[in-house]
Formats: structure tokens, C-alpha cells, sequence
């Protein structure tokens, strides 16, 4: 068989084909086995959870994909975009992180933000993070009146088990 025609059952799961005489035919209701029958049962309840998630604009667009993976691979690139988009917000956030500086006059509280939220967005685009590397970046991209500060926490706590809350906490009573 084509690959075309592979394509095609792969991606179509409200109908099943059956092989005669080398060509592939559409198997008519009365001859779905149970295991076809469940396949569409799943792929309903699939396609229906994600439909139901979508406002009304979504759901007009996506409304007439034949299945769910094909709505849901519509919906990841719609919002993630495709593998060269990931890849330059992943360079962007990465250098956003890489050259994070607390800003002259800003608060504590403004200056989390900025870093959790190009985290976060890393994490969103696969990347990981663990809590200890934000603790670090925070603490160590500080200002130099806050040497005293930074000096006092390396001393009394792991860095790596420090938790962003706590180290937030600690800096804003300071």
C-alpha cells in the first residue's frame, strides 16, 4: 500500500479499512470489531474534552478536524507555533535569563516577576529549571548594596534547596 493511503488511516480514526483484493476498502458499521468501535469511542470523548475546552472563534476552526490529534497538533501550533518558532522563543527567553539584571530603583517584587515569568515560559517550551538556579540567579544579579544580604543567606542556607518563596520572603524583609 501508498503511503498516502497509510496517511490517511493513521489519521482518521472515524473510519476503518479493510484489505480486499490488494485495495483498501471503507468497512461498512455492521463490520467494526470491538476493537474499532473503542478506537472511536476514545477518539470521540478525545475530540469532544478538547472542543468543548475552545471559545466559540476556536471552536468554528477546529470544529472540522476529522480527529482529535488533529486538532490537537492545530492547537499546538497555533499557540507554540512550529519547531522554529519554539526554538527562537527558546533563544530569546534564554538570553532574556542569561542577561537578568534588578533594574536600578525596582522592587523586590517587580524584579521576581521578570524572572519567573521567562522561566516559566522556558518550561512551557520543554526546557527545565530547577529551583536552586533561579535562587541563585536572583540572589547573584543583585545589587551591590545587597552583597551583605546575598553573603548572609550563601552562609546560612543550600543554595539548591533554597525555595524562591523563602528567598523572596528573606529579601523583602531585609
Amino acid at each position: 500500500m501508498d503511503l498516502d493511503v497509510w496517511n490517511v488511516i493513521l489519521n482518521s480514526p472515524h473510519v476503518h479499512y479493510k484489505e480486499v483484493e490488494g485495495k483498501l476498502r471503507v468497512k461498512s458499521r455492521k463490520e467494526w470489531s470491538d476493537k474499532d468501535k473503542k478506537l472511536i469511542q476514545t477518539n470521540c470523548k478525545a475530540s469532544n474534552s478538547l472542543l468543548c475546552a475552545l471559545n466559540v472563534s476556536q471552536f468554528n476552526k477546529l470544529s472540522m478536524c476529522e480527529n482529535a490529534k488533529r486538532i490537537w497538533d492545530t492547537l499546538e501550533t497555533s499557540y507554540e507555533g512550529t519547531n522554529q518558532v519554539k526554538e527562537f522563543k527558546i533563544r530569546l527567553l534564554t538570553c532574556g535569563y542569561e542577561f537578568f539584571r534588578m533594574r536600578e530603583g525596582e522592587s523586590i517584587s517587580k524584579m521576581f516577576e521578570r524572572p519567573t515569568n521567562i522561566v516559566e515560559g522556558l518550561k512551557a517550551l520543554g526546557m527545565d529549571f530547577f529551583n536552586g538556579q533561579l535562587v541563585k540567579k536572583i540572589l547573584y544579579n543583585l545589587p551591590k548594596s545587597w552583597r551583605p544580604k546575598v553573603k548572609a543567606i550563601e552562609k546560612a542556607i543550600n543554595l539548591n534547596d533554597f525555595k524562591l518563596e523563602e528567598l523572596i520572603a528573606s529579601l523583602l524583609t531585609y
